[in-house]
This record gives C-alpha cells, sequence and structure tokens, in this order.
C-alpha cells in the first residue's frame, strides 16, 4: 500500500462516526489490512447469492445494489454514496445476499475484509451501538419509502422517492444529490417513463430540483420535504 493511501484510509477511519469510536491500535490494525479500490466503469464487485468478502467505505462515485425482475431486467435498488458503508449488515449477517453490488463508473472506494472489520468490533464491542443506529437509520427511511409511497399522489410519491434517494445515497448541507436515469424512477416508482418526465419537469419548474446528466440534484432538501408535506395538487 502506498503511504499516501494509508494516510486517506486512516484519516477517513477517524472522522468517520462508527470507526472513529476505535483506539488507534484498532486503526491501524484496519489500516494495514486495507486497499482503496478504483474503478472508471461500473463493475460487479459481488454477485447474488455469494457472500461478499469485503465491506466497502465509499470515496467517490457510489456501489448501488442491484436485483433482477422475472423478465431477467436489472432494477437499481438502491445506491449506497459518498462517506457510507456498504453494508454493515452485509459484513455481519452471513446470509448470502439477494442482489448484486456494483460500483458505478468513475468511483473509489476503501476495502476492508469482512473477517478483519469483525474481528476488531469484537475487540471493542461499543462500536456495535454506532452499527446498529447507522443500519437502523437506514432502515427507516426505507420503511418511510414503503409506507408513504401508497398513500401520495404521483408527484409527491415520486418526490419522496427523490428525497429518501438523497438522503440513502449523498445528502450534505441541505443539499442532496441522486444518480438514477429516469427509467431507473419509472420501474422503482412503477410509472411511466412518461409520467417521470413530466413529473420532474414539474418539480424542476418550482425550483426543488436542477436536472443534468446523469443526475438529479435537490438545492433545498427542507423545500423538497415540505413540497410533499403540503396538501395541494
Amino acid at each position: 500500500m502506498h503511504n499516501t493511501d494509508a494516510v486517506e484510509i486512516r484519516n477517513q477511519l477517524t472522522r468517520h462516526p462508527v470507526t472513529g469510536v476505535l483506539p488507534a491500535e484498532a486503526i491501524e490494525q484496519l489500516v494495514k489490512s486495507s486497499r482503496i479500490e478504483s474503478f472508471k466503469v461500473s463493475t460487479m464487485l459481488s454477485d447474488e447469492g455469494i457472500q461478499a468478502s469485503h465491506i466497502r467505505f465509499v470515496l467517490e462515485g457510489n456501489i448501488q445494489l442491484v436485483s433482477h425482475n422475472k423478465q431477467g431486467e436489472a432494477v437499481v435498488l438502491s445506491s449506497i454514496g459518498r462517506h457510507q458503508w456498504a453494508t454493515w449488515l452485509m459484513c455481519f449477517d452471513k446470509t448470502a445476499p439477494i442482489h448484486a453490488f456494483y460500483s458505478s463508473a468513475k468511483s473509489r472506494f476503501i476495502a476492508i475484509p469482512c473477517e478483519t472489520m469483525m474481528h476488531v468490533a469484537h475487540q471493542h464491542p461499543d462500536m456495535y451501538l454506532h452499527i446498529i443506529s447507522a443500519i437502523g437509520n437506514r432502515f427507516r427511511l426505507l420503511m418511510d419509502w414503503v409506507e408513504q409511497s401508497s398513500m401520495l399522489p404521483s408527484n409527491r410519491q415520486v418526490a419522496k422517492l427523490l428525497l429518501i434517494s438523497a438522503q440513502l445515497t449523498e445528502c450534505r448541507n441541505n443539499q442532496g444529490m441522486v444518480s438514477h436515469t429516469q427509467e431507473k424512477l419509472a420501474k422503482l416508482a412503477k410509472l411511466s417513463r412518461q409520467t417521470i418526465n413530466n413529473i420532474l419537469m414539474e418539480l424542476e419548474q418550482q425550483q426543488l430540483i436542477v436536472r443534468s446528466y446523469g443526475k438529479i440534484t435537490i438545492p433545498d432538501m427542507l423545500a423538497l420535504d415540505a413540497f410533499i408535506s403540503s396538501n395541494g395538487d
């Protein structure tokens, strides 16, 4: 490992709320077993039904959880963005995942063997409280989507999907970013691509989102949340 890689890994682990609770010697144990991975194009990291060997911390880009429908079409279930782990549950639960993990294009990760992470956690059980909190927060957001999506009109349903996707992927300083294409949004929301396009145009006209190639930016997460909660059409 290059010294610059070790410095970057050490800094990221020290600053993160979960690994940051570890003493310096435990951080060094993780650093020594880690590596930095870079991907220029979207790449499968682990397939469906295969237990991943590494837990990954996203430095750039994102990691996508992908499943396939009965027609064999790939569906992106969720994206894990910058400064998040993919995934704590996968690392500690030995049940083979029912989805595959893919890197996005132009992505970089810190990869740590799951066995090493589990060993360090067993040595420092206080870490589990922070891991449970991280898993719980993600589960809460997903349940929020399941509960609200069936009760909201289509425009607010799409807005809610964008809001939760940004919270799961990348959200900083009240701003969010979503990398889903219109086709992916249509599959997740179970709406036609034309309906999705019309709703995105509506949201953009209200300055709630900004569309650009390959991504949707949410300039004000609170404003989008207020729109979702409003009673207007």
